[in-house]
Formats: C-alpha cells, structure tokens, sequence
C-alpha cells in the first residue's frame, strides 16, 4: 500500500525533527507521529506492508484547468503508476 501524506505534527513529522531523507519516495522509517503509529498498528494487526511519501508539493489539490490539469495530492494519485512485485507471492499492485 502506498500512503500519501502531508508533514504536520503530531500527526507526520522527522525524527528528531531531522528534516533529511528524500521526500518523495519511501521514508517511512525517518517518520514519526500520530498517524505513521496507526498505520504501523494496523499493518501489524493486518499482514500489510505500507511506503509512506510525503505529497512533493505540500498541497492537497486544486484544478488548474485543461492545460494544467491537477496539482498537490490529487495530482500524485492520478500521475503515480506503480508495479511493484512481492517474489514470495507474486503479487502485482498498480496504482493510477
């Protein structure tokens, strides 16, 4: 599962309030706070693994038009197309 997320403590924020890493792919383990406790609760409890973003742009979306199309959040859900394998099951996931 990939999570999409904006940096607000409590909520999402560094470790030891760092501020390092790359932004935009997996960095879930330089994370802390509210949310990242629930989401490694429920990946627990579940069986699922979760990489954590932070959204590139910081915000959650507007329609720019045609031409522009959509920014923030929204723009990343529609633009990400993963594949990502798991060799020991197979499994393919692809988000568009």
């Amino acid at each position: 599962m990939y999570v999409y997320c904006f940096q607000e403590a409590p909520f999402v924020q560094w470790k030891n309030d760092s501020g390092f890493g790359n932004k935009t792919t997996d960095i879930g383990d330089q994370l802390e706070g509210f949310l990242i406790s629930i989401f490694e609760k429920l990946a627990e409890d579940l069986g699922f693994s979760f990489n954590i973003s932070l959204v590139p742009d910081g915000k959650y979306g507007s329609y720019k038009g045609k031409t522009r199309g959509w920014t923030g959040m929204v723009r990343q859900l529609l633009d990400d197309v993963r594949i990502s394998f798991n060799y020991g099951e197979t499994e393919i996931y692809m988000h568009s």
